[in-house]
């Protein structure tokens, strides 16, 4: 199996953001790491939904920092993102998209884009409260069956009662990009690296036509 790394800054980014194709990875056989980049504003209590979360994902998961929105936690961010990539080496290294409201999502996806040189694949997902620049090239069909798990791995953080971790908000952003994709839900990626082959990938890759920015 392929070596995949995926980076969420706060619990539940990746698994709302590209949930259901870590599921298709850890299927496949992958060697699936999640990074958590936060423990949220309660790391103590919130440890085992994390945990539980990565459990059913099939990924190992790791919680490297407590919640700091500061300059220097950004840094710290910084500096794990880049030792990180450079231990494991991916295949395939999954980050939020830049497009992003929050100044350490921002920071993360620059430092893992520029760090992630060497990984064949890199591709930004949404983790559900993304800009209107978020713009999707490349798209994870999402079979009724692949949301109901990846609904089944977000189910702890309902209880946060954050809009982006909720199922009508889940449910809603995978039908919203099928209309991309040939069916009727999916998962939304820009490709940052690996535009010429993406055969590693665990599903069959659909690009768009022409560019999300350009339908209307």
């Amino acid at each position: 199996g392929r070596s995949v790394l995926v980076l969420s800054v706060r619990p539940g980014d990746a698994e709302a953001g590209c949930g259901g194709t870590l599921l298709a990875h850890s299927r496949r056989g992958d060697q699936v790491v999640l990074l958590h980049l936060s423990g949220g504003s309660n790391p103590d209590r919130d440890r085992e939904i994390i945990q539980t979360a990565g459990r059913r994902l099939g990924t190992r998961t790791f919680i490297t920092s407590p919640y700091d929105s500061g300059e220097e936690a950004r840094s710290d961010l910084v500096r794990l993102v880049t030792s990180a990539i450079g231990e494991l080496q991916p295949d395939i290294l999954y980050l939020p998209t830049v497009h992003h409201p929050h100044p350490r999502h921002r920071a993360v996806s620059r430092a893992a884009s520029a760090t992630a040189t060497d990984v064949p694949i890199v591709l930004a997902y949404d983790p559900g409260d993304a800009t209107p620049s978020f713009a999707p090239d490349l798209f994870a069909p999402l079979e009724k069956t692949g949301l109901e798990e990846k609904l089944n791995v977000t189910s702890g953080y309902e209880c946060w009662e954050l809009h982006r971790l909720q199922p009508m908000a889940i449910q809603a952003s995978a039908a919203f990009w099928a209309r991309y994709s040939d069916g009727a839900l999916a998962e939304g990626f820009e490709v940052v690296r690996g535009t010429s082959d993406l055969s590693a990938l665990p599903f069959p890759p659909q690009r768009a036509a022409s560019g999300v920015e350009e339908t209307a």
